[in-house]
């Protein structure tokens, strides 16, 4: 029997985030793009446009101890957002999802 429960929480601060959990995580630092039309030129789709939300730029992974971690925030440009991703070790389940 495998004890499910774990604890994490985040908060911003000075271009950072803050990373609590109670056990052994990975995080993803997400850079997206809020939004994105694509006209398309070629292929089945030619000549429609396309809409896209929150498109992934780039991403930076961490793994975390137990405790507090602090990682670092993309700069963000126009029409760009971040998203925080942490999933625990030990079960791989998603302890806490969100905007940063």
């Amino acid at each position: 029997e495998q004890d499910l429960a774990a604890e994490a929480s985040a908060r911003t601060e000075d271009g950072r985030v803050l990373v609590t959990v109670d056990q052994p995580a990975s995080a993803l630092v997400l850079l997206l793009e809020q939004r994105r039309v694509i006209d398309v030129t070629h292929g089945e789709n030619a000549g429609k446009t396309l809409s896209h939300t929150n498109a992934v730029l780039s991403g930076d992974a961490y793994q975390l101890a137990a405790g507090t971690s602090e990682l670092t925030l993309p700069t963000l440009g126009d029409n760009q957002a971040c998203a925080l991703l942490v999933q625990s070790h030990q079960v791989g389940r998603t302890l806490l999802a969100g905007y940063c």
